[in-house]
């Protein structure tokens, strides 16, 4: 059991079963157990008080695959005699509450078990899978090829796949689908023949395939049940009926225009040419300048002043949940930015709702850790267009023909155009008719009405605007794509795009364990330190438990788009380990990422336990202070800034020291010392130094020394910055620390 000093820093503006919740909320008493059951066998169950439980670790990645490590101390040799292949287990995490120990449990199968001797014990060793993992290795049997007319949509596919209602799938695990807020697409699109399973492919992969036309997504509830959901959030529309839990975006601002009036809550994004993926809201009225567009600040919440208007920056990815039901007004509601705040629009209420809020602040340092990086969407522009195979016009129009409604033709001199028989009767005796071409547009014939219904090639497209305007990469599908569906192909574009938007969410953090975060759970990171925010979905998790740690890894990303262009991940680019991850493995990663598409979900498990392994194993710890914005000038004094040593540094020694500031020196070298506030000793004997127009020290002249005799640090200890030269003209000061454990 770990007794957490300090309240946790989540809140939970959904329902969470109490008090669990508030027990998590104040940092109570941390609890563990695992119950290990099948049915006809004995049930078996380890707490965190009989101290046979030493390790758990629990991935899951986008909601779908999970996995756990679970060792436990046989050195009694009781588990040794029992096979425990093949059993469910539940893994709990929870808290002492006034009703006793509670837990959120989390589902699994045990498919190894392993017994070892480690450090003086006999330990045994259980990997276990979900279900999401189980339904990966689900293999269809035979082909499934449905009629290039069928009817079945997106749900009705997922539900025969589910229950087992295919013929190639009939021998594999049925499960249950909770459905929750849908859109249309799911409900109403149908694939027709454009959705083919072939033998061998396996079912979590098609299933995936049905939800990537949607703006849905699904995971695997720690119940077992698989949970489909929007994820996606379309754009506000004007006069629509919204129901609860539906989410959506604000709509795309015009873009800045010089020499213009602007009021209050106007709304603009930069021109194309200085697309930056953040817009501006107008919060003191003027006219914009003359000429010249500003230089837009990139961080939520900063102001820019341009004219005589002041611009507040805020992320593009805001998303607001409908929770009052209604149809929406006429005029487009004026957005909130505050966690938690409503506003109403005609019969609904929106709200800037987050299903966990973490917080890192000045006073107390719960957010261990945090990585943003900026990425590119790609690919940024989407077409989706009807198959060439996909004759939607095969009639000619003929003269003296009865038409019944729904015929559909073309002129006799082709004009790229179809029309639908919305009046039937017969056509003209002699003259065809002069055919509209523009689309709704109707012309009589005879006795026929036609009805134009647009081009005969169906074709929508969706952009990602600021990713595009970088680095422009399309992406075209393919799709039978019935005729009038130049909505739809839209519609799947832009759902497209929205996914791939989503898959690129950059963003991480080392917390406490909070028992009740899952995949897809919207959040907000607040990071008083750096002045910064960062929100997107979870899309995978890491937790570790044992006696003494309580810990959890999130972050926004997950897949291989998270890494375009076969680049690794950030987290592995310009570090320096004290035990280095071999070369071999990092070659067999990139190779990985650049030629297997197939192998994704095993990249993700590499690159998240390469994660753990960085921050939990022997490497060196990196630890990033803000001491100063990056437009503050600096000066000298000492107590710039402080640092308070997590338990996650316990023991180990401050190995390395660099300066960065953002103005650099025009004369005078800046100098920093390390100051240990609690010991009252200088961690340098040389302080870090930056040369005259130089923006690092990593480049010094002088380079920083650590005192050995002082580089030692606990749990608690404070760590001081002090600024001993300035230099002049120097804007902003950020400070890395490396921590390592001692070497023998």
């Amino acid at each position: 059991m770990i007794t957490l000093s300090h309240p946790f820093p989540y809140t939970f503006p959904f329902t969470f079963e109490e008090p669990l919740g508030a027990a998590q909320k104040a940092g109570g008493a941390a609890i563990w157990e695992i119950v290990l059951e099948k049915s006809g066998f004995t049930t078996y169950t380890y707490t965190y008080a009989d101290n046979r439980i030493l390790d758990i670790r629990h991935t899951e990645i986008d909601g779908w695959l999970r996995s756990a490590e679970v060792e436990l101390d046989d050195s009694d040799g009781v588990i040794r005699p029992i096979n425990l292949l093949g059993y469910q287990i539940t893994i709990g995490y929870g808290y002492t509450t006034s009703y006793g120990d509670q837990y959120v449990g989390w589902i699994f199968n045990v498919i190894s078990q392993t017994f070892q001797t480690r450090q003086g014990k006999m330990t045994c060793s259980l990997s276990c899978a979900g279900l999401g993992n189980q339904l990966e290795k689900d293999i269809a049997s035979c082909d499934y090829f449905p009629a290039d007319d069928a009817t079945t949509t997106v749900k009705g596919y997922i539900d025969l796949i589910k229950g087992n209602s295919l013929a190639c799938f009939s021998h594999t695990t049925a499960f249950t689908v909770d459905w929750d807020v849908e859109d249309w697409l799911i409900d109403d699109f149908a694939p027709a023949d454009s959705f083919k399973i072939f033998t061998g492919q396996n079912k979590l992969d098609k299933i995936k395939e049905l939800l990537s036309y949607t703006d849905c997504d699904g995971i695997v509830k720690s119940n077992n049940n698989v949970g489909i959901f929007m994820t996606g959030s379309p754009v506000w529309q004007a006069t629509y009926s919204y129901v609860v839990n539906q989410i959506v975006k604000p709509t795309s601002p015009s873009d800045w225009a010089a020499n213009t009036a602007y009021i209050l809550n106007d709304r603009v994004k930069p021109t194309s040419t200085k697309l930056n993926g953040f817009w501006y809201v107008c919060t003191t009225a003027g006219t914009s300048h003359a000429a010249t567009e500003p230089t837009w600040v990139t961080k939520d919440g900063l102001t820019i002043t341009d004219g005589s208007v002041t611009w507040t920056c805020h992320d593009s990815n805001y998303i607001y949940t409908c929770t009052t039901a209604g149809v929406s007004g006429g005029t487009e509601p004026v957005w909130t930015y505050t966690a938690d705040g409503t506003i109403t629009d005609n019969s609904i209420v929106w709200t800037l709702k987050y299903a966990y809020q973490y917080a890192q602040t000045t006073t107390g340092h719960n957010f261990f850790a945090k990585e943003t990086r900026n990425r590119l969407v790609i690919p940024n522009k989407m077409t989706v267009k009807s198959h060439p195979t996909n004759d939607v016009a095969p009639l000619t129009w003929a003269v003296a023909t009865d038409y019944i409604l729904t015929d559909i033709v073309k002129p006799t001199t082709p004009n790229g155009r179809y029309y639908v028989c919305t009046t039937a009767g017969t056509s003209h005796a002699a003259t065809e008719p002069t055919w509209p071409t523009t689309y709704g547009g109707t012309v009589v014939d005879e006795g026929v009405t036609w009805t134009d219904k647009g081009t005969i090639i169906i074709s929508g497209s969706a952009t990602e605007p600021a990713s595009y305007a970088r680095l422009p990469k399309d992406d075209f599908m393919y799709l039978m794509l019935p005729y009038d569906n130049n909505v739809t192909a839209t519609n799947i574009a832009t759902a497209k795009i929205d996914r791939n938007s989503r898959d690129s969410e950059t963003g991480s953090g080392y917390v406490m364990n909070n028992v009740g975060q899952e995949c897809q759970d919207w959040v907000l990171i607040t990071d008083a330190w750096m002045s910064d925010a960062v929100r997107g979905r979870v899309r995978s998790i890491i937790r570790h438990v044992s006696p003494g740690q309580f810990d959890m890894w999130i972050s926004f990303s997950s897949r291989i788009a998270q890494f375009p262009l076969g680049m690794l991940p950030s987290l592995l680019v310009g570090r320096e380990l004290a035990e280095p991850i071999p070369e071999w493995a990092l070659q067999l990663q990139e190779y990985m990422y650049k030629n297997d598409n197939l192998m994704i979900d095993e990249i993700n498990k590499l690159r998240l336990e390469t994660e753990r392994i960085i921050w939990e194993g022997g490497f060196n710890r990196p630890v990033c202070i803000k001491v100063i914005a990056e437009d503050t000038a600096l000066t000298t004094g000492d107590g710039k800034a402080y640092f308070t040593v997590p338990p996650q540094l316990n023991g180990r020694n401050l190995v390395e020291a660099y300066a960065v500031v953002y103005t650099p020196s025009t004369s005078g070298t800046p100098t920093i010392q390390i100051h240990n506030a609690t010991d009252a000793v200088d961690m340098l004997s040389t302080a870090v130094t930056i040369d005259i127009n130089k923006y690092n020290s990593l480049t010094a002249t002088t380079p920083a020394v650590i005192n050995t005799s002082y580089d030692d640090v606990i749990s608690g200890d404070r760590l001081r910055i002090d600024c001993d030269v300035a230099g002049t003209s120097v804007t902003g000061l950020d400070i890395f620390l490396v921590f390592a454990l001692p070497r023998s």
